[in-house]
C-alpha cells in the first residue's frame, strides 16, 4: 500500500493504493499523491492509477480528495480508478467527473497510455 511511481509501456504513472487504510493513513496518502504529481511537471501532464478496495469515504477523505483535484487539474492528463463500486463510486464522481471506472489494473494501465 502507498503510492510510487512505475514504468508502464514508456509512460510513467503515479499509483496510488490505498485498500484498508485507516483515515488518517488514508488522508497523509492522498497528501503525497498531490505533492508527487505536482512536484513531476511532466511536459504532457501526469498519469494517475488508484486502487481502492475497502478504502474508507468520510467527510475529511472526500474534503482531501477535493483540495488534490484543484491542486492538480492543469497537470493531470488521465485518472483511472478500480475497486470503486455503488455509493463510493457516486461520490468519486461527485469529486471528479474526468475519472475513468477500470475493470481491473490491466485496463487502467492500457487505458491510462492512450491519454
Amino acid at each position: 500500500m502507498g503510492t510510487r511511481w512505475i514504468d508502464h509501456q514508456g509512460q510513467k504513472i503515479f499509483v496510488g493504493e490505498f485498500t484498508g487504510m485507516p483515515e488518517d493513513q488514508y488522508i497523509a496518502a492522498i497528501g503525497r499523491c498531490k505533492d508527487e504529481i505536482l512536484a513531476a511537471s511532466h511536459p504532457k501532464g501526469s498519469l494517475l492509477f488508484l486502487t481502492y478496495c475497502d478504502a474508507q469515504t468520510t467527510e475529511k477523505v472526500t474534503a482531501k480528495w477535493r483540495e488534490f483535484r484543484d491542486a492538480t487539474s492543469e497537470v493531470l492528463r488521465g485518472s483511472a480508478i478500480i475497486g470503486l463500486t455503488g455509493f463510493k463510486r457516486v461520490m468519486a464522481r461527485l469529486v471528479s467527473r474526468e475519472l475513468y471506472f477500470a475493470k481491473d489494473e490491466t485496463d487502467a494501465m492500457d487505458w491510462l497510455i492512450k491519454q
